[in-house]
């Protein structure tokens, strides 16, 4: 294949957040954390991989179940490659392995609330955003070290403004309580 253009990005390091925001308010904020499993000082990766899938809100492939089933690929094996690890390496006890890049729940990652902890001086700064874009729903996905913590111009990113954000990392997420986002959303329509 031969490619006459392309897009370079800057990189920048820290932890992937989705803030909801309708009608230009914040009503959800989620830490999306990658796939990971923590080590116990005996088994590899592998078998903690097969481990966290016992979890029961583990269903299968897909967006349906609170947390999809961890299925091992080019991207897992590679990440790990990353941090010098395989499939085989046995963590330290409580050892947190992160087995992908992107904090995905389709890939098998979970999500956090943190609306209650998100920081006044960051809810009015994703407000602002929102009045800029004018629309009634919006997905920002930041990238920070901590959300929780007051930002700067300088410590944080917006990966992607998404006009139709999905709704079931708010609605179930593995840890903090859920938004029932969608009932927001229906209660804005006009009947």
């Amino acid at each position: 294949m031969n490619y006459t253009e392309v897009l370079v990005q800057q990189f920048f390091k820290g932890k992937d957040y989705r803030v909801f925001l309708l009608q230009k308010k914040v009503v959800a904020v989620a830490y999306r954390v990658p796939a990971r499993v923590f080590g116990d000082g005996k088994n590899t990766i592998q078998a903690l991989i097969e481990q966290e899938n016992k979890n029961p809100l583990r269903g299968g492939k897909g967006r349906d179940n609170v947390l999809v089933k961890i299925l091992v690929d080019e991207d897992i094996l590679a990440h790990l490659a990353r941090q010098q690890l395989t499939l085989s390496s046995i963590p330290a006890h409580g050892q947190e392995i992160l087995l992908r890049e992107i904090g995905s729940a389709s890939t098998g990652g979970e999500s956090i609330d943190l609306t209650d902890e998100l920081p006044i001086e960051n809810q009015q700064l994703f407000e602002r955003m929102a009045e800029l874009l004018d629309a009634a729903v919006i997905g920002l996905d930041i990238r920070c070290d901590d959300i929780t913590k007051p930002l700067t111009d300088k410590d944080y990113c917006v990966i992607e403004i998404n006009h139709s954000p999905g709704f079931s990392i708010h609605h179930f997420p593995s840890q903090g309580k859920p938004r029932n986002v969608a009932k927001m959303v229906v209660d804005l329509l006009p009947f």
